[in-house]
């Protein structure tokens, strides 16, 4: 993450995900990449409240195979592009760490996906527009923590 003015940032996300199930022969290979700007206003000492504006590309492979004779093949691909906001609060360690609470995870979102199902020749399109109020997130509260490159 880098800041660009004195309460404005803007960063970069990459993801990976590989998962193998050996009972289904099942393989997910997933990755991506964001940029994310966001907005600081200060509520005292080191302490900050935040809102962070997300825009992603996710890319996901599933192969399924088995050979039992309820036999299942898949071999889907999908390609996700996604805005988010999220709201939180920080906290400075120090000028180059911060400590972070994501309050409402993607309290604000809309979605598009392209779905390529190869073994049955569907494809499928979603678009989507949301809000996450669901008071449960408080109870499972995301904590993270950030780097600064320049500040």
């Amino acid at each position: 993450m880098k800041f660009y003015s004195i309460n404005h940032a803007i960063g970069i996300k990459l993801n990976f995900g590989y998962i193998k199930n050996s009972y289904f022969e099942q393989k997910v290979n997933s990755y991506g990449a964001g940029i994310f700007l966001r907005q600081y206003k200060s509520l005292g000492k080191n302490f900050y409240v935040f809102v962070q504006e997300a825009l992603n590309f996710d890319y996901s492979k599933t192969l399924v195979k088995t050979d039992s004779s309820n036999f299942i093949h898949v071999n889907n691909k999908t390609y996700q592009v996604s805005f988010t906001v999220n709201p939180g609060l920080a906290y400075d360690l120090g000028k180059n760490f911060q400590l972070e609470l994501i309050l409402f995870n993607d309290l604000l979102s809309a979605s598009y996906s392209h779905t390529d199902a190869k073994a049955t020749g569907i494809k499928n399109d979603n678009f989507s527009i949301g809000s996450n109020l669901d008071l449960a997130q408080i109870t499972s509260l995301n904590l993270g923590a950030k780097i600064f490159f320049s500040r």
